[in-house]
């Protein structure tokens, strides 16, 4: 896909004066934040903004949110110009699709290599930690003025799809705008807090609920846990409140791939994937119809849990 310039989509913010922002389904920090920062950064312009959702902010990411999203599907019809943020499909923003598609002019901004060509522009940099990098690029060529709020949903965004800058995607740029953003303001360690350290009990009983439930494949490479309905139910806690466990398991010595796979409707399974040093999730899961990074992707299945674990183990069977 040949990208357009910053100062193309440039061109094309300054012309319309309505905007819808859309974040892909099962928003990760790098959705919400990059999302943030963009609505944030229209409306220092003069323009109307809004992130439109059709789901819950997790609570550890709504302080991003906060008077920024609607689900007003006539507010979001009437937009002049749609942006598709961390997201290279339209169907990762669920529903909203027909929504997204309504607006005269189309945009995209993402860094996953799996990226369609769906929209009249698009910035997309596979190589880039996270959306949020190439959100913050955008901004400097709109000349936004520098903002806490801004920089705090950068940083958000950057600091989540690096793991807090461990994981190997980490670059000299990430650093080199983190540290741009402390002249724009960034309070970092407020950000943390929210994103790290403001965990319900609910969701570490659901952590440790899969990590006894884990199994262990390929001498130990592999390691492969589920979350159901019911475990759900048994502890209290939101589906969301799952996105650690993946990364907890892939910290375990001698794992290379660890795998989470939840059930959100008894045909509806996602499955997410993380690598640790060599092997490629992303050409994984997109043999399994999904895709996302190298270290860091995932899939849907429609069929049952069961059958979805059985699908994902043989899947590595062949690949190893």
């Amino acid at each position: 896909m040949e990208n357009n310039s910053f100062s193309e989509i440039t061109e094309q913010i300054k012309a319309n004066q309505s905007f819808a922002i859309y974040p892909h389904t099962n928003m990760d920090g790098d959705a919400i934040g990059s999302s943030a920062a963009l609505c944030l950064a229209l409306r220092q312009l003069g323009k109307k903004a809004w992130i439109i959702i059709d789901e819950d902010v997790p609570d550890n990411l709504s302080f991003l949110a906060e008077g920024l999203v609607s689900s007003d599907e006539e507010l979001a019809r009437s937009a002049d110009m749609a942006f598709c943020i961390d997201s290279g499909a339209i169907d990762r923003i669920g529903k909203r699709g027909v929504l997204f598609e309504a607006a005269k002019i189309s945009a995209c901004i993402d860094h996953h290599s799996t990226s369609e060509n769906f929209c009249d522009y698009a910035y997309i940099d596979s190589k880039s930690a996270a959306t949020g990098q190439l959100v913050f690029l955008l901004l400097k060529e709109l000349c936004i003025k520098p903002e806490q709020r801004i920089a705090n949903s950068i940083f958000a965004a950057i600091t989540t799809d690096t793991g807090n800058f461990q994981y190997s995607n980490t670059q000299k740029i990430t650093h080199e705008i983190v540290a741009e953003l402390y002249d724009w303001g960034v309070s970092a360690n407020d950000v943390s807090i929210e994103i790290y350290e403001s965990d319900r009990l609910e969701r570490l009983k659901i952590e440790a609920l899969a990590i006894s439930k884990m199994r262990r494949e390929l001498d130990g490479k592999l390691l492969i846990t589920y979350v159901d309905q019911d475990m759900l139910k048994q502890t209290g806690a939101f589906m969301y409140e799952t996105d650690r466990i993946v990364n907890l398991m892939r910290a375990i010595k001698g794992t290379e791939v660890s795998v989470l796979v939840k059930e959100y409707e008894k045909s509806v399974i996602k499955v997410s994937m993380r690598s640790k040093q060599y092997f490629d999730v992303a050409r994984l899961c997109a043999k399994l119809g999904g895709g996302g990074h190298v270290r860091a992707a995932g899939a849907t299945l429609n069929c049952s849990l069961e059958k979805a674990i059985e699908t994902v183990i043989n899947a590595f069977d062949r690949e190893v």
